[in-house]
């Protein structure tokens, strides 16, 4: 479970405060290339993206998530609003499959 800890990089880490609530308990945070961070809270999933400039969030509950799967080393997730893919290096694929399964277990 401890390899789905991963400690956020700092500027990731200031950003996702400001985003997160205080009733809500880290679970999983894996960074899935050198720009993107995947974390998985008690209540939401969030995907922090470095830009250029700045830090942008997607967040969805979730309980609004209908499916979360991996295809053609691509990270699929379906929500209500539509569904979000992420490309996943060769060398973290089977870290995200282990989270893949642990969210599948959740919902």
């Amino acid at each position: 479970m401890f390899e789905l800890l991963e400690e956020l990089e700092p500027k990731f880490k200031k950003h996702f405060n400001k985003e997160v609530n205080m009733t809500e308990i880290t679970r999983y945070s894996i960074n899935i290339n050198s720009k993107t961070w995947l974390v998985v809270t008690n209540q939401y999933i969030y995907i922090l993206n470095k830009k250029l400039w700045f830090i942008t969030t997607w967040k969805r509950k979730l309980k609004n998530i209908h499916q979360i799967k991996i295809l053609d080393s691509k990270l699929v997730i379906v929500t209500e609003q539509g569904q979000k893919t992420l490309r996943i290096p060769t060398d973290r694929e089977s870290q995200v499959r282990k989270l893949v399964e642990k969210l599948q277990e959740i919902q």
